[in-house]
């Protein structure tokens, strides 16, 4: 694992390396990269709870779930091949809720029109990270309507 004190940086996920990856998402590194490989975005959350919990620790897998949600899974990208060439086809921010994981498409690629849509905004939470960490960049998505105002509810569904 590379890291910053601020990023961690892993190549991908696999069943005994998810517990320590897990540790250092939650124990002080505001930013973390990874891949894993699974069926499609929503499963990412579960996908790292299960190698997790392949140790025999006998933790809690709810609890360990909205941990993986809260600290370590806060934007998902999916690359898929389209038109010949391996491109990002989709941006997801996962949100923990009433128990709950919940996936908000920020941005989706449509293969059959070669165009982008943007059916959601960043959260409240997510929002404050970036303007935390880059307040220029969160003020150019603010402007351009990627980030939910006060009072708007996201397009969260379970």
């Amino acid at each position: 694992m590379q890291s910053i004190s601020i990023l961690s940086l892993y190549t991908e996920i696999r069943d005994e390396d998810a517990n320590l990856y897990v540790r250092a998402c939650t124990r002080g590194h505001e930013g973390s990269l990874t891949t894993v490989h699974v069926s499609e975005l929503e499963d990412v959350p579960d996908a790292i709870t299960d190698m997790c919990m392949l140790d025999g620790r006998g933790m809690d897998s709810k609890r360990l779930t909205k941990r993986i949600t809260e600290f370590v899974t806060h934007i998902g990208i999916e690359m898929r091949v389209a038109h010949g060439k391996r491109k990002i086809v989709r941006i997801v921010e996962y949100r923990y809720e009433n128990e709950c994981v919940f996936v908000t498409d920020l941005a989706c690629y449509d293969n059959s029109t070669d165009k982008w849509s943007f059916p959601g905004k960043l959260s409240h939470h997510a929002s404050r990270k970036i303007k935390k960490g880059n307040p220029i960049q969160h003020s150019l998505l603010k402007k351009h309507g990627f980030i939910e105002l006060e009072g708007e509810e996201g397009g969260y569904e379970p």
